[in-house]
């Protein structure tokens, strides 16, 4: 995927809403851990892996944050996880950006899991 094509920014997470973001529903069943790594490539050829930043949230709104992450230890990686303690099914907005301007070509690999921890 690429934030080339990204426009709005996140809100309500850590600061985010800085860059433009990708949005992605994600359904996650009653007491279902969801989970997701973003791999990362470079921005600019020759430099190191930006960072990117996965946001959470419960819908649009500025207070609905549920989790926020911005790049593990690992060059070139960024894992989030929350798990759904209610009952029943819940919609989660998944929200990825960049610091890179949108005039670079910015791509990733996103691997996004949903199930029971054993």
């Amino acid at each position: 995927m690429s934030l080339h094509d990204a426009q709005d920014p996140a809100s309500g997470c850590d600061g985010g809403g800085a860059a433009p973001a990708l949005f992605y529903a994600v359904r996650v069943g009653g007491g279902e851990t969801l989970r997701v790594e973003a791999i990362h490539g470079t921005g600019v050829p020759g430099t190191a892996p930006t960072p990117t930043a996965l946001f959470l949230s419960a819908g649009c709104a500025p207070t609905t944050c549920l989790a926020s992450r911005t790049a593990t230890g690992v060059p070139g990686q960024t894992r989030l996880a929350w798990r759904n303690a209610a009952a029943e099914a819940r919609e989660v907005i998944l929200a990825v950006e960049t610091a890179e301007p949108r005039s670079i070509s910015f791509r990733f690999d996103l691997a996004v899991q949903v199930g029971t921890v054993p």
